[in-house]
């Protein structure tokens, strides 16, 4: 019985983190972007945008060892 447990929190924690991933890209990506002009003036390339679906994956990166010593 206490594996099971484990093995429930384990899941839900991967899911808890691969979500919380998902959400910092997006915010990254939706960042309020300067004007064109400024871009111009600056010389910053214009946004990128990245479809959420090359996000679904980051229950990898999620329980990858440098991610969870860096977040505990």
């Amino acid at each position: 019985m206490n594996h099971d447990f484990d093995t429930f929190v384990k899941e839900h924690l991967q899911d808890i983190l691969c979500e919380a991933e998902k959400e910092r890209a997006l915010a990254s990506i939706k960042k309020v972007h300067k004007s064109r002009r400024m871009r111009i003036q600056l010389r910053i390339p214009p946004p990128i945008t990245v479809p959420e679906v090359q996000l679904q994956d980051c229950a990898v990166s999620a329980v990858s060892p440098s991610f969870s010593q860096s977040h505990v």
